[in-house]
């Protein structure tokens, strides 16, 4: 479907301003086990088949739960099918489950942000088509007269109208408007972020930008955000200069355009057009916002340690329960047990992932996966190299890179090292690799392999896997060449800003203790590297390991920090552990000088 969809139609249904949530408890403790479900996308079977399971409700999908305590992370709505029956399934429990002495709490998703606000890119025909009853005759009559007077030379208006308005369009909108039924609920009892007992949970994941405000300011500001969205947006509606598409909404765009155009102050509509282009930089749409972010669930848990502390600290929690992010088909934690993802693709059709419930007794978490088809365990995460292709660990990519064919060995052509690109291939397996072999005084092959061997050790998992290997009677460091990186250097040429979802200096943080830690004074912009989104990997160790205990010059101003899970993952690295795994690449002075860095770190960190 390409709609292009009036840009009056909603001017009919959305006039009203927001109305503000009323009060309700984002600070809840409870000695009843809490029912955490993640994001479920219309997944109605396989919702109702999990609270069944879990005798949250009968047969008739009434509550039996008792004095249970339910959580919903949001994303109750888009992709699926039975995205109503869902959401109408919660209204209901949360009214009975509070009758019965039980609780609810309900999160706003993304995609509950994105239908309050007009944005209905992932909504399917068969969603809106379940809104049929809701919907006006006579609005959808006046709409086809608007559509027809916007496009007059359309050869077949009545087909390219009926392709772009849904069924059911209209009555969706107006059930997630302030005056639907849906949208009044959600704004009551959506929130940006609960705390119950001693988790917080949060659809997204909570950035240092959310950690500047409290758990009640997130659901002021929330609240605040979308009355300051929805007045602008009924006005810019109303006056004809807001698109509405399905496929490529931006209004943002839209309305920018006409602030740019000749005599817009003039307008009419420019009031409206300046608030509704202030509004899209609220933390309803911001990707460091509650709803949006994702650093909890995919940045390097070292990185995100630092986060993630501090809203323990601050909110006084053991966990950060969050969904959004589908990684995994079973329930898992990481950043050392702090963080629960608890989306784990319940929407089988679509994420080919398994219904789910996290479950806390005594703020004890356990897991209860459908059917039983994994343990009550909530394993932890086993952190990989985010480039290893599909399907290889850290093992079968050495393995490949020892013994797959050659079929190219050409030189890179820059650098004093006169370093090489392998191509390798092995079975239907092609890849490239970098091959060092430059080994004089200060500047040997053999440390990048060091390198990589620490790195894993560490836990961090920046450094590509590397091996050694004869290749023509000579030997040398095979790395794992990853394909299209840009450095330090070109984002400088180029004017790049950085636009990665980890924090950007965390990324400095980890080069200058790691850096610090090999001893690695060849760090410049050049193997500064980057992928498409801006996460970093850390290469080119060849000049590490010598034995000056200290910072590399070039962080000569730069103050350590370190967070609880990096002072653990530093101090677990004892001198039998390094010997064991860099024995093989390091003299024993080198290792020692290991140590005393590390023991450096410690010591001046703050």
């Amino acid at each position: 479907m390409t709609p292009r969809i009036s840009m009056l139609l909603t001017a009919l249904l959305l006039m009203l301003l927001a109305q503000p949530l009323q009060s309700q408890a984002e600070t809840i403790t409870t000695d009843a086990e809490v029912v955490v479900i993640g994001d479920i996308h219309g997944a109605f079977d396989e919702l109702t088949s999990l609270l069944q399971e879990l005798k949250v409700v009968d047969a008739q999908l009434n509550w039996i739960g008792g004095n249970r305590h339910l959580v919903s992370l949001g994303d109750l709505v888009d992709r699926g099918s039975g995205s109503r029956q869902v959401v109408e399934l919660m209204m209901k429990l949360q009214q009975q489950a509070e009758a019965a002495g039980g609780g609810y709490s309900q999160l706003l998703g993304n995609h509950e942000i994105m239908l309050m606000t007009g944005d209905y890119r992932y909504v399917s025909d068969i969603e809106f088509a379940s809104y049929k009853d809701l919907s006006s005759k006579s609005l959808r009559d006046d709409l086809f007269k608007k559509y027809s007077k916007l496009f007059p030379n359309e050869k077949d208006i009545t087909s390219d109208f009926e392709g772009n308005f849904p069924e059911g369009f209209t009555g969706l909108m107006q059930a997630f408007s302030p005056q639907g039924d849906i949208g009044k609920w959600l704004r009551k009892h959506g929130r940006a972020a609960v705390k119950v007992n001693n988790q917080v949970f949060v659809h997204g994941g909570l950035s240092l930008d959310s950690l500047e405000l409290s758990i009640d300011q997130l659901n002021e500001v929330t609240t605040q955000a979308l009355n300051d969205y929805q007045k602008p947006f009924d006005d810019l509606l109303e006056f004809g200069i807001l698109p509405f598409t399905l496929l490529n909404y931006s209004g943002e765009s839209a309305a920018l355009a006409f602030l740019d155009s000749r005599n817009a102050k003039r307008q009419p509509w420019y009031k409206a057009a300046k608030q509704f282009v202030e509004a899209q930089d609220s933390l309803l749409f911001s990707q460091t916002g509650p709803f949006w972010y994702r650093g909890n669930a995919f940045c390097p848990e070292l990185l995100e340690s630092y986060t993630v502390e501090k809203a323990q600290k601050k909110y006084q929690i053991d966990h950060i329960v969050v969904g959004h992010s589908v990684r995994y088909r079973r329930l898992v934690s990481r950043v050392d047990g702090a963080v629960i993802l608890a989306d784990t693709g319940m929407l089988t059709n679509y994420y080919g992932g398994t219904p789910s419930a996290l479950l806390l007794s005594h703020d004890q978490p356990t897991g209860h996966h459908l059917n039983n088809q994994f343990g009550s365990n909530i394993v932890a995460e086993t952190e990989r190299f985010r480039h290893n292709p599909p399907g290889m660990k850290d093992e079968d990519v050495e393995q490949f890179l020892k013994t797959a064919e050659i079929i190219d060995n050409s030189a890179i052509g820059k650098g004093v090292t006169r370093s090489r690109v392998l191509t390798l291939k092995q079975g239907e397996t092609q890849l490239r690799a970098s091959f060092k072999t430059f080994n004089k005084s200060g500047d040997r092959y053999v440390f990048e392999v060091a390198a990589y061997k620490l790195d894993r050790l560490l836990g961090q998992n920046l450094v590509p896997p590397t091996v050694l290997r004869t290749i023509n009677g000579k030997e040398g460091a095979v790395q794992l060449w990853v394909e299209n990186l840009i450095d330090d250097n070109h984002r400088k040429d180029h004017r790049i800003e950085y636009a990665g979802i980890c924090e950007e200096l965390g990324w400095t943080r980890l080069m200058l203790n790691f850096d610090t830690l090999t001893f690695n004074i060849d760090r410049n912009n050049g193997n500064i590297l980057w992928d498409e989104e801006f996460f970093g990997m850390f290469i080119d160790h060849s000049q590490a390991f010598g034995d000056t205990v200290g910072k590399p010059k070039m962080y000569r101003r730069s103050t350590f920090r370190l967070s609880n899970l990096y002072e653990k993952r530093l101090r677990g690295l004892t001198q039998e552990k390094l010997k064991e795994a860099l024995s093989d690449y390091l003299s024993n002075s080198q290792i020692n000088a290991i140590v005393k860095r590390r023991d450096y770190i410690l010591r001046k960190a703050k």
